[in-house]
């Protein structure tokens, strides 16, 4: 598998104006869904089909990269991870799914400023991004800042109302820094 992904990747040299995946013109309705959604039960399948949508490239070829290094990432082998996003990135810089994927392999292998510069970049791509914003807020409360976590995890409550982060994570955060200021 480590000799197939830059095989892959060296037919994608030619990208370069073609629409990344967070530009694809069915996301404005299935975000509006997302906001609209009543439970995290009707809100699943939105989540999913979002998902789908930040998961494949227009170039065939790359999003085959994208799930042969994702495989790699949930098998262990963070260090090959970490390199094989970094070639996607290169090869599509404007791809906000390569850059989240990569923040999440830095994430796990501690490397914190990383992870964060990383989610900077897949925000600033697709502001949207509430796997980004979930992350960013984990790394937040990690760093114990808690007012940031807090403003994060609410800017996730708007895109995300359902998110099972925001039930469980915002009212601590709350009671965490009401608990600072008594």
């Amino acid at each position: 598998m480590k000799f197939i992904i830059p095989f892959l990747l060296s037919f994608a040299v030619g990208w370069s104006g073609l629409q990344a995946d967070q530009r694809n013109p069915e996301l404005p309705d299935l975000f509006s869904q997302l906001e609209q959604a009543e439970t995290s039960y009707t809100a699943s399948p939105i989540v999913q089909n979002i998902w789908t949508i930040w998961l494949k490239h227009p170039d065939s070829q790359l999003t085959q990269a994208m799930k042969a290094a994702s495989e790699i990432m949930q098998n262990g082998d963070l260090e090959q991870a970490e390199l094989l996003f970094t070639q996607l990135i290169e090869k599509a810089p404007g791809w906000a799914e390569a850059w989240n994927k990569r923040a999440t392999v830095r994430y796990y292998r501690d490397n914190l400023i990383g992870s964060i510069a990383d989610i900077k970049e897949t925000l600033v791509l697709e502001p949207r991004h509430f796997g980004a914003l979930s992350g960013l807020g984990m790394i937040q409360m990690r760093l114990q800042d808690y007012s940031e976590a807090l403003s994060t995890y609410e800017s996730l409550q708007k895109i995300h109302p359902n998110s099972q982060d925001v039930g469980r994570i915002l009212p601590a955060l709350r009671q965490q820094i009401s608990q600072q200021y008594l």
